[in-house]
């Protein structure tokens, strides 16, 4: 048995415990996978609207120039 210091209260306890029987500070943190909001066929949609946006961008910013230079 090791002995490890507890980032709550800084005292000694068993690396064993599942928490500091100090002051209740718990010691092992429960893994949770990440979580994942968009599956890949949302992020795929997602990336194509953005394109589509900015093609339409560029196309206003291409029409915008050539109506300030009279070709519109």
């Amino acid at each position: 048995m090791a002995l490890i210091t507890c980032p709550r209260c800084g005292r000694k306890i068993s690396d064993k415990a599942q928490v500091c029987v100090h002051c209740g500070h718990p010691m092992q943190e429960k893994q949770t996978p990440p979580l994942k909001f968009f599956t890949e066929d949302m992020t795929k949609a997602i990336a194509m609207e953005f394109q589509k946006v900015d093609e339409a961008l560029a196309e206003e910013r291409r029409n915008e120039r050539k109506r300030r230079r009279g070709r519109f």
